[in-house]
């Protein structure tokens, strides 16, 4: 899972860029919930215009969703 897991996350980089996942990085560190952190890449994804890349949401965008929120499901339970 954590390859998988990887993928998104360079994925999800090429997608907002460098500053936006640094945001989410920051988000993370200060204690928000990874419910909040979906969210905000919702948000994030909601805003781009590419063509190409909103192909590359819409591909890989469920199956990236689903692993993150197994984690989240799983890191919940582990509490």
């Amino acid at each position: 899972g954590e390859k998988l897991r990887g993928g998104c996350r360079e994925l999800l980089r090429q997608i907002v860029g460098d500053e936006k996942m640094a945001e989410l990085k920051q988000m993370k560190e200060s204690g928000l919930g990874q419910e909040e952190l979906i969210a905000k890449v919702d948000e994030m994804l909601g805003h781009i215009t590419d063509e190409a890349k909103k192909q590359k949401i819409h591909e890989y965008g469920p199956s990236c969703r689903k692993i993150y929120e197994d984690r989240c499901k799983r890191d919940n339970r582990e509490r």
